[in-house]
C-alpha cells in the first residue's frame, strides 16, 4: 500500500486494492475533496465548528459502468447541528429526511412536527428573553 501525508498528517495520497485515490484538506484538516482513479469523487462543507454540513458523492460512475446500470444519480446530504454539536436534522438525495432531540446526552429521533414545536418554543423562548431584557435594560435607564 502507498501512502503520503501531508505537514499535518492527513493522508493526501493513497493506492488501495490498485485504486489511487488523492485527497485535499482544508486548514482544519477537514477532508474537502477526495477523487480515486475509478472514479470515485466527493465533496465536503463544514461549519465553523468543524461538523460535516454538506456532503456530494460522484456515487462512482466508472463503477455503474462496469456493473451495466445506466441510471447515474449523485448522493447528496445536508446536516444540521444544535449548539453543542449535536446533530438535530439530517436530510439527503433520496427523500430521507430525520430529526432528532438530544436530552441528557441521550438521542432521540422525532418526527418533523415534534422537531417543529420543540424549534418554535425555542424561538418563542428567546424572544421572550429579548423582551425581558429591553424591558429591564429601559427601567434601567429610567431609574437613573
Amino acid at each position: 500500500m502507498n501512502e503520503k501525508f501531508d505537514k499535518r498528517g492527513n493522508c493526501i495520497y493513497e493506492v488501495l486494492n490498485g485504486i489511487e485515490c488523492w485527497r485535499e484538506f482544508d486548514k482544519r484538516g477537514n477532508k474537502i475533496h477526495s477523487k480515486c482513479s475509478d472514479g470515485y469523487e466527493e465533496w465536503n462543507k463544514y461549519d465553523n465548528n468543524d461538523n460535516r454540513i454538506h456532503f456530494i458523492d460522484s456515487s462512482n460512475r466508472e463503477y455503474l459502468k462496469k456493473a451495466n446500470i445506466s441510471r447515474y444519480r449523485k448522493y447528496e446530504s445536508w446536516t444540521e447541528y444544535d449548539k453543542n454539536n449535536n446533530p438535530i436534522h439530517f436530510k439527503n438525495s433520496n427523500n430521507d429526511e430525520e430529526w432528532y432531540r438530544f436530552e441528557n446526552g441521550e438521542e432521540t429521533k422525532i418526527t418533523k412536527k415534534e422537531f417543529d414545536k420543540i424549534k418554535q418554543e425555542k424561538e418563542e423562548e428567546i424572544e421572550w428573553k429579548r423582551k425581558v431584557s429591553k424591558r429591564s435594560y429601559r427601567f434601567e435607564i429610567m431609574d437613573i
